[in-house]
């Protein structure tokens, strides 16, 4: 079970680290076993989650986990008493393990970051003697702009079109949308606004297949070309290439082609950074 921590202190210095020591309770066997092996998934907008593992066995003592969440890279290499590592303690404090009994696999939820921001993160065991472990590998992670969204193809129905920079509903006829619905007899298209007016923002439409989740094909790549409009089906997810080269993904989850409220939700993902194909 994640434990829900918030970023309040990232940047607070807090008492100084331990230096790393040889003691007789944290032998080298036992420093070599529990470095953690760190993995960062469950990433939204403004949270992620950072597992690690360790070859911990029951009858060994430490004080807990010493988390490190920076906005750069580099920190696994800097003294322990070094201010940029101080400033870099998620929290200001030790964390001690999560709940969930297994004790060779720890969670914890970091929370009110800043989706579009690059951070960098890394794990160390303190030990019962006062001592800090190795570093564990340095993970990279963006909590991204992420959720659903509502659409309808007539205006004043109900939001019109989303701007993935902004993160929010936008007119469909405002420079900064990305893209607008329209319907048909039978059927529901997502297109660009520059079929509306070639002043508009530009967007590309790629039919990425048949998905379960917002997470199925985490690239996309550019050479699959794309289309100024796209038909709308059930189960597959849409890649888009927006104006400055930044890309998003689109599921829809429900359409709803009636007469009375015709709509369309997605789900939807943005990569920040120009020129990045993952989410």
């Amino acid at each position: 079970m994640a434990l829900l921590v918030s970023l309040g202190l990232l940047q607070s210095c807090g008492p100084t680290p331990p230096h790393e020591e040889a003691a007789p309770d944290a032998s080298i066997e036992m420093r070599q076993r529990l470095v953690p092996d760190v993995t960062v998934d469950n990433i939204q907008r403004n949270s992620f989650d950072v597992t690690w593992q360790t070859h911990r066995k029951r009858g060994d003592i430490i004080h807990g986990y010493n988390v490190y969440v920076a906005t750069e890279s580099g920190l696994t290499d800097f003294p322990d008493n070094s201010p940029e590592l101080k400033a870099a303690l998620f929290g200001g404090f030790t964390f001690p393990g999560d709940t969930d009994g297994d004790i060779r696999t720890e969670t914890i939820r970091i929370d009110n970051v800043t989706s579009g921001t690059r951070y960098f993160v890394h794990v160390r065991t303190a030990f019962a003697d006062g001592s800090l472990g190795h570093p564990s590998n340095e993970v990279e992670v963006v909590p991204r702009p992420r959720g659903r969204l509502t659409i309808c193809p007539l205006t004043g129905q109900c939001e019109d079109g989303f701007s993935f920079r902004l993160d929010q509903a936008v007119d469909r006829i405002s420079i900064d949308n990305d893209f607008y619905i329209y319907q048909t007899k039978t059927d529901v298209f997502v297109a660009s606004p520059s079929r509306l007016d070639r002043s508009l923002r530009k967007t590309l439409f790629v039919d990425l297949g048949p998905s379960e989740t917002l997470d199925d094909y985490p690239r996309l790549d550019r050479d699959l070309g794309g289309e100024e409009k796209l038909l709308i089906r059930e189960g597959r997810s849409i890649g888009l290439i927006l104006n400055g080269n930044r890309i998003a993904k689109l599921r829809p989850v429900e359409i709803d082609r009636s007469g009375n409220n015709p709509h369309v939700v997605f789900e939807y993902i943005f990569q920040p950074f120009a020129g990045e194909l993952t989410f």
